[in-house]
Order: C-alpha cells, then sequence, then structure tokens
C-alpha cells in the first residue's frame, strides 16, 4: 500500500504546504491530514492541492501530481533499429493510475516510465509553466 500524502501550492505565499508532519516524522497521519484539509478548506482559491504518487525519482524526489519529469525512452526508427529519445511530460492521474502526459506522444503510465527510464522530477505545471510548452 502506497503513503497518502498532499501538498498544496500556496499562491499567496509561493510556497508548499504538507499534509503530515516531514520534520519529526511522527505517525498521527489523521490529524495532520485534518489539519491541512481544514487550512486550505478557509481559503480554497488561494492552494493547488496535488497527490503523492507514491514513487520517487533517480534521486529520491518524490513524484506528485503535476511535476514534471524527464526522462529517456528507446524509440523504433524508421530503419528498425532503436534509440534513445529524452522527453518531458507532467504527471497526472488519468482513469485508474498515474501517467505522464507528453506533449506530441500521447499518455505513458507511470510505472511504466519509471521501471525503463531514469527519471528525473524538473519542475511543475503551477511553478514552470514554460516546461509545457
Amino acid at each position: 500500500m502506497r503513503e497518502i500524502k498532499f501538498r498544496a501550492q500556496d499562491l499567496e505565499l509561493e510556497k508548499y504546504i504538507y499534509s503530515y508532519d516531514n520534520k519529526n516524522h511522527d505517525n498521527n497521519f489523521y490529524y495532520h491530514l485534518a489539519e491541512f484539509f481544514k487550512i486550505i478548506h478557509l481559503e480554497p482559491e488561494r492552494y493547488i492541492i496535488e497527490q503523492y504518487t507514491g514513487l520517487k525519482d533517480k534521486n529520491g524526489v518524490e513524484i506528485y501530481e503535476g511535476d514534471i519529469i524527464a526522462f529517456t525512452l528507446d524509440t523504433v526508427k524508421s530503419d528498425g533499429s532503436y534509440t534513445e529519445m529524452k522527453h518531458e511530460g507532467f504527471i497526472l492521474w488519468e482513469f485508474t493510475a498515474w501517467y505522464v502526459t507528453v506533449i506530441g506522444y500521447g499518455y505513458f503510465r507511470l510505472s511504466h516510465i519509471l521501471s525503463n527510464s531514469e527519471t528525473e522530477v524538473i519542475g511543475n505545471i503551477h511553478k514552470n509553466q514554460e516546461l509545457t510548452k
């Protein structure tokens, strides 16, 4: 079972707040989750909520919904040979799984990308919109 975590980008203060106690690593999960959503509920237009995928990149960075990742995949060339191509895509929950959306290529399952590529979080669609163009 994966960890259930959320983070919210505070648009006013331009920083993230988290649904868990990252400093003390205590186990009072429901308390922190309730406090997190109580804060968000007071000013919902101020925050963008993102859920943790339960996965990490090659550097151990947690991957959240909305993160932009860089990765390489083997791609078949027109002559039938393979080449590694670099891609960037952003994370979203679609249907019943986490996916990576790569503009011009479509959707890939995040678990497939992580098992076949060295993946690195390079930004977030809310903070680095220039990376999504």
